[in-house]
């Protein structure tokens, strides 16, 4: 269902949008609907950067490129079940129960060195070789969710956002002259969110996707495909 929906305010955040927007639509129609789900994706969009009319480089005035690399999302759900099933009237005027995530998807980011795995359980249909030394990459999906209690005030959502992302980039590539190692996807990607957790008091829970693409070629020989 589309509607147009009046804002004389700022917003800073999709997530302060999607706040915005569920608690509007318990509150505009508390005879129909008692539950409402969000889902918002956001662009990035950058300046172009180039020489002006005298040669000098600088940000274009009005021109822009989409970089969604690790393209930010939210979702928000609010349910407001009022005094009873039958009690359409006083639905939307009872309490109402937030829940809130933010995230990225499709973060792509890859390292060249300083990833290793070995010393794994290995079967009959294994061609995945043991290394200490090979390129990771990978294409990253994270989900937090934001504690409960924090979403009757004010957040800065962004920075929170930012914080996480910027966490977990950190702890992939280690620092920029020396890098740190993996041992395994599996673990950098643990530590990933527990930095995260520690830094973020306002997220209670990260779930994240984070799959080791493997650009190399597949010995199909060894499982009788060939």
């Amino acid at each position: 269902m589309f509607q147009t929906i009046s804002l004389n305010m700022s917003i800073d955040s999709i997530e302060e949008f999607g706040l915005i927007i569920v608690k509007h639509f318990l509150n505009a129609y508390p005879k129909i609907v008692n539950k409402v789900n969000v889902h918002i994706r956001r662009d990035r969009w950058e300046r172009v950067a180039g020489p002006d009319s005298n040669g000098k480089t600088m940000d274009h005035n009005h021109s822009f490129l989409r970089n969604n690399n690790g393209e930010p999302f939210c979702r928000v759900s609010a349910t407001c079940a009022g005094n009873g099933v039958n009690n359409h009237t006083n639905r939307a005027r009872g309490p109402i129960d937030i829940s809130a995530q933010g995230g990225f998807t499709k973060l792509a980011i890859l390292k060249s060195t300083q990833s290793g795995f070995i010393g794994f359980h290995q079967c009959p249909n294994t061609t995945l070789p043991s290394d200490t030394d090979r390129f990771v990459g990978t294409e990253a999906d994270a989900t937090w969710h934001y504690d409960p209690r924090i979403l009757s005030r004010p957040n800065d959502y962004n920075a929170i956002a930012s914080s996480i992302e910027k966490i977990m980039i950190e702890t992939f590539t280690g620092p920029s002259d020396v890098g740190i190692y993996s041992k395994s996807v599996q673990e950098t990607l643990f530590i990933m969110c527990k930095n995260s957790l520690q830094a973020q008091p306002a997220v209670d829970k990260i779930d994240m996707y984070m799959p080791n693409l493997h650009y190399i070629p597949f010995p199909l020989d060894k499982i009788g495909l060939v």
